[in-house]
């Protein structure tokens, strides 16, 4: 929680002083701490140089993209904030949720206060360049400045939009949550150690250091804190399981991504479920638990959309739900979402 009480006391200042300074949140999809040591990132190593830098992250379980990217702008676990995977089951709402959904009733249970809204609840402005969440009605509003998801806007598009945010002589932003979803993309494609992710990763800090050079030609470089963050990191696996080889199709409902899967048996059938996978967990390597079995440090129980039972790859395994998936699947070279607080991210 002390980020998100710091990030808040730098937004109290931004909104009470005439010389405020101001806040950008770069988020980059997907960066692996040990990129920078593997590839060449000359502006991201001079930001960690001229300014400072945490030695490690700790991540939320499950970590994958929009279940971190909430956790950072609340300072909330999964459990709590309620978005528990990148897809998830509402036995309450008896709905289903994917990247795409906007409904306030997945974002907003009545206690979860992303940053942005907290900085406008003190008056200022806040503005988000494709951050999850960060479009809708949260409290009853979402950031005055929000653009949703749309990968055909490039990086330097995005840069523009919010600088002008920044800029703008009427309603400036004091405060911009900006996403980005390399290396995420590429390290799922192609692996984390692969000479085209590699590439990526040196294109990104490129990236960045257009970012940093486009702030400082707006004049705004010497009043703002640049925050860089990322959501997870990425595993090379070589390895693959499916869930179809244990249960019978007609006996349970999957949810979520591979490493980590929510499983809901059908009606009746959880003791028979849980048993073939726990019998099964040794072999194909995976752990199962019932919710109420799930470790306390993963601090992913008490939520209605974390199902009955939860399945979790071994580190260096794929879990997919079909033998039957197409190469490309079968034939893994990346993974996201490995356990929180291990090494991996």
């Amino acid at each position: 929680m002390l980020p998100v009480w710091l990030l808040c006391f730098a937004l109290w200042v931004c909104v009470h002083c005439s010389t405020s300074p101001l806040l950008l949140v770069l988020s980059l999809d997907g960066f692996w701490y040990k990129y920078r040591s593997l590839y060449k990132t000359p502006h991201l190593d001079q930001l960690a140089t001229e300014g400072v830098q945490a030695e490690y992250l700790r991540n939320a379980y499950v970590t994958k993209t929009l279940p971190n990217h909430f956790t950072i702008a609340t300072g909330l676990y999964e459990e709590s904030h309620g978005i528990v995977g990148n897809a998830m089951f509402d036995p309450i709402l008896n709905d289903t949720f994917n990247e795409s959904s906007r409904d306030p009733k997945w974002w907003d249970n009545g206690h979860s206060l992303p940053i942005w809204v907290a900085n406008q609840l003190h008056g200022g402005r806040s503005g988000s360049m494709m951050w999850p969440g960060g479009d809708v009605a949260i409290h009853g509003a979402s950031a005055h400045y929000a653009q949703s998801f749309d990968a055909s806007y490039n990086f330097s598009e995005r840069v523009d939009r919010v600088i002008s945010w920044f800029l703008d002589p009427r309603e400036p932003a004091n405060c911009v949550f900006f996403y980005y979803e390399e290396p995420d993309a590429t390290g799922h494609e192609h692996g984390p150690l692969s000479p085209a992710t590699g590439a990526r990763v040196e294109q990104v800090d490129a990236l960045v250091g257009e970012l940093v050079a486009a702030l400082k030609r707006a004049k705004l470089w010497d009043r703002i804190h640049l925050l860089v963050v990322s959501d997870h990191g990425m595993a090379p696996v070589t390895r693959v399981s499916a869930l179809d080889e244990v249960l019978p199709e007609d006996s349970f409902r999957a949810y979520g991504t591979s490493p980590v899967w929510n499983i809901l048996p059908a009606q009746g059938r959880e003791h028979e479920v849980y048993t073939r996978l726990s019998e099964a967990a040794s072999r194909l390597h995976f752990r199962v638990y019932r919710s109420n079995e799930i470790p306390p440090e993963y601090h992913y129980r008490s939520n209605a959309r974390i199902l009955p039972i939860l399945v979790e790859a071994e580190p260096g395994w794929d879990l997919v739900l079909s033998k039957h998936a197409d190469s490309e699947n079968r034939t893994c070279k990346r993974i996201a979402g490995v356990k929180a607080g291990s090494c991996l991210l």
